[in-house]
């Protein structure tokens, strides 16, 4: 079945494109989440006059993703987590936390979904995660996983020294 496509689908295409699918996947997937469109002669004829509005629109697009990408290229995120002695975490760093280090660190909204991570980092150290700002624009940004420092108790010379109490001979 031929379909036109009202916005991006990962994998399949842009806003705009003309893709061959399934007969299931248009009509469960695409049309259920009005990601896409039958592509009857009329609706061909409407997407060759908003054509222009959308290659304007995806001129911006792009443009924003590269002015994110070199932003980010100057940003190193650092991570605190808490970790063991042998540099293993207590638990993990997924692409929710890097999403959201990204966003303190960096001042830029970035979606979990746009990190690709095949497994989360589980040791300390610096790492290399890639963006994908937008399909087009992938950036590889250095993480630093450093262990949790917590406070070591005091010791007794930090303390004030007590006063003993003067004995009179």
């Amino acid at each position: 079945m031929r379909v036109i496509l009202t916005a991006d689908v990962d994998r399949l295409g842009r806003e705009g494109d003309v893709v061959d699918v399934s007969s299931g996947y248009a009509r469960n997937f695409l049309f259920g989440r009005r990601l896409a469109t039958a592509a009857t002669k009329g609706a061909l004829k409407d997407l060759e006059l908003r054509r222009s509005a959308i290659e304007r629109r995806q001129a911006k697009h792009a443009f924003d993703a590269q002015a994110a990408a070199d932003k980010l290229k100057e940003l190193t995120l650092r991570i605190v987590c808490k970790a063991g002695e042998d540099g293993r975490l207590h638990g993990a760093v997924t692409a929710q936390d890097i999403a959201e280090a990204v966003g303190e660190q960096g001042d830029l909204e970035m979606d979990r979904h746009q990190i690709e991570l095949p497994e989360p980092l589980r040791r300390t150290g610096a790492h290399l995660v890639t963006l994908r700002i937008a399909p087009e624009v992938h950036v590889e940004l250095p993480v630093d996983v450093v262990p949790d420092s917590e406070p070591e108790p005091e010791s007794e010379s930090e303390t004030e020294p007590e006063m003993e109490p003067e004995t009179e001979e």
